[in-house]
Protein backbone atom coordinates (compact mmCIF):
# COMPACT_ATOMS: atom_id res chain seq x y z
CA UNK A 1 0.00 0.00 0.00
CA UNK A 2 1.66 3.43 -1.08
CA UNK A 3 -1.33 5.30 -0.35
CA UNK A 4 -4.21 5.02 1.98
CA UNK A 5 -5.23 1.54 3.65
CA UNK A 6 -6.45 3.20 6.59
CA UNK A 7 -10.15 2.41 6.30
CA UNK A 8 -13.09 4.78 4.27
CA UNK A 9 -12.53 8.80 5.03
CA UNK A 10 -11.46 11.62 4.57
CA UNK A 11 -8.90 12.48 6.48
CA UNK A 12 -4.96 13.60 4.86
CA UNK A 13 -4.19 9.83 5.36
CA UNK A 14 -7.63 7.97 4.06
CA UNK A 15 -9.31 7.86 1.11
CA UNK A 16 -13.15 7.46 -0.22
CA UNK A 17 -13.66 5.21 -2.90
CA UNK A 18 -10.79 6.31 -5.49
CA UNK A 19 -11.71 5.77 -8.90
CA UNK A 20 -8.43 7.19 -10.79
CA UNK A 21 -4.43 7.16 -10.32
CA UNK A 22 -1.33 8.57 -12.29
CA UNK A 23 2.03 9.05 -11.42
CA UNK A 24 4.17 12.17 -12.93
CA UNK A 25 8.02 12.03 -13.90
CA UNK A 26 9.00 12.48 -10.27
CA UNK A 27 6.84 9.46 -8.81
CA UNK A 28 4.12 11.43 -6.76
CA UNK A 29 0.88 9.65 -7.31
CA UNK A 30 -2.39 12.02 -8.00
CA UNK A 31 -5.34 9.83 -6.78
CA UNK A 32 -8.80 10.62 -8.09
CA UNK A 33 -10.84 10.25 -4.48
CA UNK A 34 -14.18 10.01 -5.77
CA UNK A 35 -16.96 10.41 -2.92
CA UNK A 36 -13.89 12.74 -1.18
CA UNK A 37 -14.75 15.48 -4.10
CA UNK A 38 -11.15 15.46 -4.46
CA UNK A 39 -7.31 14.99 -6.08
CA UNK A 40 -5.02 13.45 -3.59
CA UNK A 41 -1.44 14.04 -4.02
CA UNK A 42 0.89 11.49 -2.40
CA UNK A 43 4.81 11.84 -2.61
CA UNK A 44 7.17 8.90 -2.41
CA UNK A 45 6.94 7.27 0.63
CA UNK A 46 4.43 9.69 1.87
CA UNK A 47 1.88 8.93 4.87
CA UNK A 48 -0.45 11.04 3.96
CA UNK A 49 -1.98 13.20 1.20
CA UNK A 50 -2.53 16.65 -0.03
CA UNK A 51 -5.43 17.74 -1.37
CA UNK A 52 -4.62 19.47 -4.96
CA UNK A 53 -8.30 20.09 -6.46
CA UNK A 54 -11.55 20.19 -4.77
CA UNK A 55 -11.77 19.25 -1.43
CA UNK A 56 -14.99 21.41 -1.72
CA UNK A 57 -17.49 19.55 -1.48
CA UNK A 58 -19.85 18.04 -3.67
CA UNK A 59 -20.63 20.86 -6.59
CA UNK A 60 -20.17 22.37 -9.70
CA UNK A 61 -18.37 25.29 -9.14
CA UNK A 62 -14.84 26.08 -10.53
CA UNK A 63 -13.40 24.75 -7.06
CA UNK A 64 -15.44 21.76 -6.80
CA UNK A 65 -15.61 18.65 -8.09
CA UNK A 66 -18.60 16.09 -8.45
CA UNK A 67 -17.62 12.76 -7.95
CA UNK A 68 -14.31 12.62 -10.47
CA UNK A 69 -13.25 9.21 -11.72
CA UNK A 70 -10.51 9.84 -13.84
CA UNK A 71 -7.06 12.02 -13.28
CA UNK A 72 -4.08 12.87 -15.49
CA UNK A 73 -0.89 14.70 -15.19
CA UNK A 74 1.05 16.56 -17.88
CA UNK A 75 4.92 17.51 -18.23
CA UNK A 76 3.94 21.03 -16.75
CA UNK A 77 2.41 19.65 -13.65
CA UNK A 78 -1.68 20.70 -14.71
CA UNK A 79 -3.83 17.99 -13.60
CA UNK A 80 -6.60 16.83 -16.11
CA UNK A 81 -9.94 15.13 -14.01
CA UNK A 82 -12.36 13.57 -15.48
CA UNK A 83 -15.14 15.21 -12.98
CA UNK A 84 -17.74 12.42 -14.09
CA UNK A 85 -21.12 14.03 -12.96
CA UNK A 86 -20.85 17.19 -14.02
CA UNK A 87 -19.88 16.02 -17.37
CA UNK A 88 -16.43 17.94 -17.88
CA UNK A 89 -13.12 17.50 -18.06
CA UNK A 90 -11.70 20.18 -15.43
CA UNK A 91 -8.02 21.45 -15.63
CA UNK A 92 -6.08 22.73 -12.66
CA UNK A 93 -2.62 24.53 -12.78
CA UNK A 94 -0.08 23.76 -9.98
CA UNK A 95 -1.39 25.66 -6.97
CA UNK A 96 -4.20 26.89 -8.59
CA UNK A 97 -7.55 27.10 -6.05
CA UNK A 98 -9.92 26.13 -8.67
CA UNK A 99 -10.28 24.57 -12.13
CA UNK A 100 -10.80 25.98 -15.93
CA UNK A 101 -12.73 23.58 -17.68
CA UNK A 102 -11.49 22.17 -21.43
CA UNK A 103 -13.53 19.40 -22.33
CA UNK A 104 -17.30 19.16 -22.24
CA UNK A 105 -18.88 21.02 -19.50
CA UNK A 106 -22.14 21.41 -22.06
CA UNK A 107 -24.94 18.96 -20.01
CA UNK A 108 -24.94 15.34 -20.30
CA UNK A 109 -25.14 14.45 -24.18
CA UNK A 110 -23.52 13.05 -27.35
CA UNK A 111 -23.03 16.14 -29.06
CA UNK A 112 -19.02 16.39 -30.26
CA UNK A 113 -19.10 19.36 -27.83
CA UNK A 114 -20.84 17.06 -24.89
CA UNK A 115 -19.56 13.82 -22.16
CA UNK A 116 -21.83 11.70 -20.78
CA UNK A 117 -20.61 10.37 -17.19
CA UNK A 118 -16.63 10.72 -18.20
CA UNK A 119 -14.72 8.20 -16.06
CA UNK A 120 -11.31 8.63 -17.60
CA UNK A 121 -8.80 10.90 -18.75
CA UNK A 122 -5.22 10.74 -20.54
CA UNK A 123 -3.20 13.91 -22.13
CA UNK A 124 -0.55 13.77 -24.45
CA UNK A 125 2.91 15.17 -25.14
CA UNK A 126 1.18 17.44 -27.46
CA UNK A 127 -2.04 18.65 -25.09
CA UNK A 128 -4.36 16.31 -26.73
CA UNK A 129 -6.82 14.90 -24.00
CA UNK A 130 -8.15 11.73 -24.50
CA UNK A 131 -11.64 11.16 -22.69
CA UNK A 132 -13.48 7.78 -21.59
CA UNK A 133 -17.11 8.85 -22.19
CA UNK A 134 -18.86 6.11 -20.33
CA UNK A 135 -22.30 6.36 -21.00
CA UNK A 136 -21.39 7.00 -24.97
CA UNK A 137 -19.61 3.97 -25.03
CA UNK A 138 -16.92 6.07 -26.61
CA UNK A 139 -13.36 7.82 -26.47
CA UNK A 140 -13.08 11.59 -27.40
CA UNK A 141 -10.31 13.31 -28.36
CA UNK A 142 -10.02 16.97 -27.71
CA UNK A 143 -7.39 18.49 -29.50
CA UNK A 144 -5.24 21.76 -28.16
CA UNK A 145 -4.95 24.29 -30.95
CA UNK A 146 -0.84 24.01 -31.53
CA UNK A 147 1.71 27.06 -31.24
CA UNK A 148 5.28 28.03 -31.77
CA UNK A 149 7.86 30.02 -30.06
CA UNK A 150 10.34 32.17 -32.39
CA UNK A 151 13.52 32.35 -30.44
CA UNK A 152 16.48 33.99 -32.88
CA UNK A 153 19.60 32.41 -32.88
CA UNK A 154 22.32 33.70 -29.76
CA UNK A 155 25.87 34.57 -30.75
CA UNK A 156 28.72 33.07 -28.79
CA UNK A 157 30.33 35.52 -25.85
CA UNK A 158 33.03 35.71 -24.15
CA UNK A 159 32.96 34.41 -20.51
CA UNK A 160 33.56 37.65 -18.62
CA UNK A 161 30.49 39.46 -21.31
CA UNK A 162 27.90 41.12 -19.43
CA UNK A 163 24.48 40.39 -19.04
CA UNK A 164 21.92 40.41 -22.20
CA UNK A 165 18.45 40.05 -22.70
CA UNK A 166 17.05 37.93 -24.69
CA UNK A 167 13.42 37.88 -26.28
CA UNK A 168 11.17 35.57 -28.11
CA UNK A 169 7.59 35.48 -29.46
CA UNK A 170 4.74 33.05 -29.52
CA UNK A 171 2.76 32.46 -32.51
CA UNK A 172 -0.41 33.23 -30.43
CA UNK A 173 0.74 36.04 -28.36
CA UNK A 174 0.98 34.49 -25.18
CA UNK A 175 3.73 35.30 -23.47
CA UNK A 176 6.96 33.45 -23.12
CA UNK A 177 9.10 32.81 -20.34
CA UNK A 178 13.46 31.87 -20.21
CA UNK A 179 15.10 29.56 -18.21
CA UNK A 180 18.82 27.96 -18.72
CA UNK A 181 19.09 24.17 -18.91
CA UNK A 182 22.98 24.61 -17.88
CA UNK A 183 22.97 26.72 -14.94
CA UNK A 184 26.89 25.86 -14.29
CA UNK A 185 27.73 28.11 -17.61
CA UNK A 186 24.29 30.53 -17.60
CA UNK A 187 21.30 31.83 -15.34
CA UNK A 188 18.32 33.94 -16.30
CA UNK A 189 16.47 35.59 -14.75
CA UNK A 190 13.23 37.21 -16.02
CA UNK A 191 14.63 37.69 -20.00
CA UNK A 192 18.16 38.62 -18.61
CA UNK A 193 20.75 36.07 -18.95
CA UNK A 194 23.52 36.03 -17.01
CA UNK A 195 27.69 34.14 -16.79
CA UNK A 196 28.80 32.40 -14.52
CA UNK A 197 32.50 32.89 -15.90
CA UNK A 198 32.50 29.31 -16.47
CA UNK A 199 33.52 28.57 -20.07
CA UNK A 200 30.75 25.89 -21.75
CA UNK A 201 27.53 25.89 -23.63
CA UNK A 202 24.78 28.18 -22.89
CA UNK A 203 21.62 26.58 -23.62
CA UNK A 204 18.23 29.16 -23.08
CA UNK A 205 15.12 27.17 -23.43
CA UNK A 206 12.01 29.74 -24.29
CA UNK A 207 8.45 28.18 -22.92
CA UNK A 208 4.87 29.24 -23.88
CA UNK A 209 2.96 27.04 -21.13
CA UNK A 210 -0.21 26.78 -23.13
CA UNK A 211 -3.51 27.78 -22.62
CA UNK A 212 -6.89 26.28 -22.08
CA UNK A 213 -7.01 26.16 -25.90
CA UNK A 214 -3.26 26.00 -26.88
CA UNK A 215 -0.88 23.22 -26.38
CA UNK A 216 2.70 24.45 -24.64
CA UNK A 217 5.20 25.59 -27.48
CA UNK A 218 9.26 24.77 -26.47
CA UNK A 219 12.31 26.62 -28.19
CA UNK A 220 15.50 26.39 -27.30
CA UNK A 221 18.88 28.05 -28.31
CA UNK A 222 22.29 27.16 -27.72
CA UNK A 223 25.40 29.18 -27.33
CA UNK A 224 29.53 28.43 -26.79
CA UNK A 225 30.57 30.59 -23.66
CA UNK A 226 34.79 31.20 -24.32
CA UNK A 227 37.49 33.51 -23.09
CA UNK A 228 38.32 36.33 -25.59
CA UNK A 229 41.45 36.90 -27.26
CA UNK A 230 42.79 39.84 -29.00
CA UNK A 231 45.30 40.65 -32.22
CA UNK A 232 48.42 42.64 -32.01
CA UNK A 233 49.59 43.72 -35.47
CA UNK A 234 51.62 46.55 -35.76
CA UNK A 235 51.45 49.65 -38.03
CA UNK A 236 52.50 48.93 -41.72
CA UNK A 237 55.11 51.56 -43.68
CA UNK A 238 54.26 53.31 -46.91
CA UNK A 239 56.06 51.54 -49.52
CA UNK A 240 57.38 52.28 -53.32
CA UNK A 241 55.74 50.25 -56.13
CA UNK A 242 59.57 48.70 -56.60
CA UNK A 243 60.16 47.63 -52.89
CA UNK A 244 58.83 44.30 -53.68
CA UNK A 245 57.57 41.67 -51.32
CA UNK A 246 57.62 41.79 -47.37
CA UNK A 247 56.30 39.57 -44.56
CA UNK A 248 53.49 40.48 -42.18
CA UNK A 249 53.72 39.13 -38.34
CA UNK A 250 50.76 39.31 -35.72
CA UNK A 251 50.15 37.62 -32.55
CA UNK A 252 46.88 36.66 -30.63
CA UNK A 253 46.71 37.14 -26.31
CA UNK A 254 45.41 33.58 -27.02
CA UNK A 255 48.63 32.38 -28.48
CA UNK A 256 47.08 30.92 -31.31
CA UNK A 257 48.02 31.34 -35.38
CA UNK A 258 47.07 34.89 -37.13
CA UNK A 259 46.10 34.54 -40.38
CA UNK A 260 46.51 37.72 -42.93
CA UNK A 261 44.11 38.47 -45.91
CA UNK A 262 43.94 41.72 -48.21
CA UNK A 263 40.83 43.86 -48.54
CA UNK A 264 41.94 45.34 -51.55
CA UNK A 265 43.76 42.68 -54.26
CA UNK A 266 43.75 45.13 -57.02
CA UNK A 267 46.39 47.02 -54.93
CA UNK A 268 48.14 44.34 -53.04
CA UNK A 269 47.72 40.46 -52.28
CA UNK A 270 48.85 38.01 -49.71
CA UNK A 271 50.58 34.58 -50.33
CA UNK A 272 49.69 32.35 -47.27
CA UNK A 273 51.91 29.64 -48.45
CA UNK A 274 55.15 32.04 -48.15
CA UNK A 275 54.91 32.84 -44.52
CA UNK A 276 52.18 35.99 -45.27
CA UNK A 277 54.27 37.74 -47.89
CA UNK A 278 52.71 40.51 -49.12
CA UNK A 279 53.09 41.57 -53.22
CA UNK A 280 52.56 44.77 -54.16
CA UNK A 281 50.13 45.07 -57.47
CA UNK A 282 49.56 48.74 -58.29
CA UNK A 283 49.94 52.15 -56.78
CA UNK A 284 46.94 53.03 -54.08
CA UNK A 285 45.86 51.93 -50.82
CA UNK A 286 46.61 48.39 -49.28
CA UNK A 287 44.69 47.11 -46.56
CA UNK A 288 45.50 43.95 -45.02
CA UNK A 289 43.45 42.19 -41.88
CA UNK A 290 44.69 39.90 -39.48
CA UNK A 291 42.37 37.92 -37.79
CA UNK A 292 42.18 34.69 -35.79
CA UNK A 293 39.25 32.33 -35.81
CA UNK A 294 39.30 31.01 -31.89
CA UNK A 295 38.77 27.26 -31.24
CA UNK A 296 36.78 25.38 -28.39
CA UNK A 297 38.10 27.91 -25.95
CA UNK A 298 38.79 30.98 -27.10
CA UNK A 299 36.26 33.22 -28.97
CA UNK A 300 37.18 34.55 -32.52
CA UNK A 301 39.19 37.66 -32.10
CA UNK A 302 38.30 41.06 -33.23
CA UNK A 303 39.49 41.58 -36.63
CA UNK A 304 42.34 44.21 -37.16
CA UNK A 305 43.23 46.09 -40.79
CA UNK A 306 46.52 47.92 -41.04
CA UNK A 307 47.02 49.77 -44.35
CA UNK A 308 49.94 51.58 -46.23
CA UNK A 309 50.08 53.60 -49.44
CA UNK A 310 52.11 52.28 -52.58
CA UNK A 311 53.71 55.06 -54.87
CA UNK A 312 55.89 55.52 -57.35
CA UNK A 313 59.49 55.52 -56.03
CA UNK A 314 60.13 59.37 -56.93
CA UNK A 315 56.59 60.40 -55.85
CA UNK A 316 56.40 64.21 -54.20
CA UNK A 317 54.67 64.01 -50.53
CA UNK A 318 53.35 67.62 -50.40
CA UNK A 319 51.63 69.73 -47.42
CA UNK A 320 51.30 72.98 -46.58
CA UNK A 321 52.14 74.94 -42.99
CA UNK A 322 50.27 76.84 -40.73
CA UNK A 323 51.32 81.16 -39.84
CA UNK A 324 50.77 83.44 -37.57
CA UNK A 325 50.44 86.66 -38.38
CA UNK A 326 50.25 90.26 -37.03
CA UNK A 327 47.55 92.87 -37.48
CA UNK A 328 48.89 95.85 -36.25
CA UNK A 329 47.29 99.14 -36.64
CA UNK A 330 48.30 99.84 -40.07
CA UNK A 331 48.66 99.73 -43.00
CA UNK A 332 45.24 98.60 -43.60
CA UNK A 333 46.63 95.90 -46.21
CA UNK A 334 49.92 93.69 -45.28
CA UNK A 335 51.09 90.06 -47.16
CA UNK A 336 51.70 87.12 -45.61
CA UNK A 337 54.31 84.05 -47.23
CA UNK A 338 52.63 80.54 -45.69
CA UNK A 339 55.52 77.86 -46.85
CA UNK A 340 54.73 74.91 -48.99
CA UNK A 341 56.94 72.20 -48.32
CA UNK A 342 57.86 68.74 -50.44
CA UNK A 343 59.52 65.35 -49.16
CA UNK A 344 61.61 65.36 -52.22
CA UNK A 345 62.72 67.15 -55.13
CA UNK A 346 60.74 66.38 -58.25
CA UNK A 347 61.51 66.53 -62.06
CA UNK A 348 59.06 68.72 -62.90
CA UNK A 349 57.55 71.98 -62.18
CA UNK A 350 54.60 71.59 -60.48
CA UNK A 351 51.18 74.26 -59.79
CA UNK A 352 49.39 74.34 -56.65
CA UNK A 353 46.14 75.35 -57.28
CA UNK A 354 44.91 76.97 -54.11
CA UNK A 355 41.88 79.29 -52.31
CA UNK A 356 41.10 81.01 -48.71
CA UNK A 357 37.85 79.60 -46.55
CA UNK A 358 36.69 81.79 -43.80
CA UNK A 359 37.24 80.24 -40.52
CA UNK A 360 36.09 83.26 -37.99
CA UNK A 361 37.94 86.40 -39.88
CA UNK A 362 34.35 87.75 -40.29
CA UNK A 363 35.11 91.09 -40.32
CA UNK A 364 33.61 93.18 -43.85
CA UNK A 365 37.08 94.76 -44.40
CA UNK A 366 38.67 91.31 -44.64
CA UNK A 367 36.02 90.01 -46.77
CA UNK A 368 35.49 89.85 -50.25
CA UNK A 369 33.46 87.60 -52.61
CA UNK A 370 35.83 85.68 -55.06
CA UNK A 371 35.02 83.09 -57.36
CA UNK A 372 32.54 81.89 -54.69
CA UNK A 373 34.18 81.72 -51.82
CA UNK A 374 35.47 84.20 -48.74
CA UNK A 375 39.10 85.52 -50.33
CA UNK A 376 41.17 87.67 -48.35
CA UNK A 377 43.05 89.15 -51.08
CA UNK A 378 42.06 92.25 -53.25
CA UNK A 379 42.38 90.88 -56.64
CA UNK A 380 40.51 92.75 -59.40
CA UNK A 381 40.10 89.88 -61.73
CA UNK A 382 38.15 86.53 -61.44
CA UNK A 383 41.03 83.82 -62.02
CA UNK A 384 42.19 80.68 -60.16
CA UNK A 385 45.11 81.16 -57.35
CA UNK A 386 48.40 79.17 -57.60
CA UNK A 387 52.09 78.64 -56.53
CA UNK A 388 54.75 77.15 -58.68
CA UNK A 389 57.41 74.75 -57.37
CA UNK A 390 60.09 74.68 -59.22
CA UNK A 391 61.84 71.48 -60.71
CA UNK A 392 64.02 69.68 -58.26
CA UNK A 393 63.03 72.28 -55.23
CA UNK A 394 61.49 71.18 -52.21
CA UNK A 395 60.00 74.40 -50.74
CA UNK A 396 57.69 77.54 -52.40
CA UNK A 397 55.76 80.07 -50.93
CA UNK A 398 52.96 81.39 -51.76
CA UNK A 399 51.43 85.23 -50.64
CA UNK A 400 48.48 86.56 -49.39
CA UNK A 401 47.22 90.06 -49.47
CA UNK A 402 45.06 90.27 -46.25
CA UNK A 403 42.95 93.53 -45.49
CA UNK A 404 42.97 94.72 -41.80
CA UNK A 405 40.86 97.03 -39.72
CA UNK A 406 42.14 99.47 -36.35
CA UNK A 407 38.97 97.76 -34.62
CA UNK A 408 39.40 96.36 -30.90
CA UNK A 409 38.41 92.53 -31.22
CA UNK A 410 39.72 89.05 -31.01
CA UNK A 411 42.23 86.77 -32.51
CA UNK A 412 40.55 86.12 -36.05
CA UNK A 413 41.42 82.94 -38.34
CA UNK A 414 40.98 81.77 -41.77
CA UNK A 415 42.79 78.82 -44.30
CA UNK A 416 44.86 78.51 -47.38
CA UNK A 417 43.15 75.13 -48.86
CA UNK A 418 45.24 72.90 -51.68
CA UNK A 419 42.54 72.19 -54.26
CA UNK A 420 44.77 70.27 -56.22
CA UNK A 421 48.41 69.77 -57.77
CA UNK A 422 49.02 69.54 -61.61
CA UNK A 423 51.81 69.74 -63.62
CA UNK A 424 52.38 72.46 -66.08
CA UNK A 425 50.88 72.58 -69.87
CA UNK A 426 53.45 74.16 -72.01
CA UNK A 427 55.68 76.03 -69.69
CA UNK A 428 52.70 77.39 -67.84
CA UNK A 429 50.02 76.62 -65.18
CA UNK A 430 46.89 76.18 -66.84
CA UNK A 431 43.59 75.60 -64.67
CA UNK A 432 41.57 72.80 -65.98
CA UNK A 433 38.83 72.23 -63.50
CA UNK A 434 38.74 68.68 -64.72
CA UNK A 435 42.05 67.67 -64.05
CA UNK A 436 43.00 65.48 -60.76
CA UNK A 437 46.30 65.80 -58.65
CA UNK A 438 48.47 64.32 -60.43
CA UNK A 439 48.65 60.31 -59.36
CA UNK A 440 52.41 61.39 -58.32
CA UNK A 441 51.60 63.43 -56.01
CA UNK A 442 50.84 62.51 -52.73
CA UNK A 443 48.98 65.59 -50.19
CA UNK A 444 49.39 64.81 -46.78
CA UNK A 445 48.03 68.16 -45.44
CA UNK A 446 45.64 70.25 -47.83
CA UNK A 447 44.66 72.75 -45.67
CA UNK A 448 47.08 75.15 -43.60
CA UNK A 449 45.75 77.94 -41.06
CA UNK A 450 46.65 81.77 -40.65
CA UNK A 451 46.20 83.41 -37.77
CA UNK A 452 45.62 87.20 -37.32
CA UNK A 453 46.94 88.45 -33.74
CA UNK A 454 44.73 91.64 -32.71
CA UNK A 455 47.15 93.92 -31.59
CA UNK A 456 45.58 97.28 -32.74
CA UNK A 457 46.26 100.45 -30.41
CA UNK A 458 42.98 101.72 -28.86
CA UNK A 459 42.48 105.26 -30.62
Amino acid sequence: TVAGGNEYGSNANQLASPGGVTVDTNGNIYIADTNNQRIQKWAPGATTGTTVAGGNEYGSNANQLKYPNGVAVDTNGNIYIADSSNNRIQKWEPGATEGTTVAGGNGAGSAANQLASPRGVAVDANGNIYIADFYNNRVQKWAYLSQSVTFAALNDRASAAPAFAVSATASTGLPVTFSSTTESVCTVTGTVVFLTGAAGECTIRATQAGSDFYAPAVAEQSFAVKDAQSIAFGALKDRANTAGSFEVTGTSSSGLPVAFSSTTPEICFVEVSTVNMVFLNANGTCTIEATQDGDATYLAAPAVERSFEITDPHAMVLGIGDTVMHEGSGPRAKTIAVDLGVSAPFADAVCVWWRTADVTATGVDKLITFDGTQDYMRMGVSKKKFAIIAANKTIAKLSVKVNFDTAIEADETFQIVIDKVTTQTGGKCVWDANAVTDSRIKVTRAAGTVTILDDDTPE
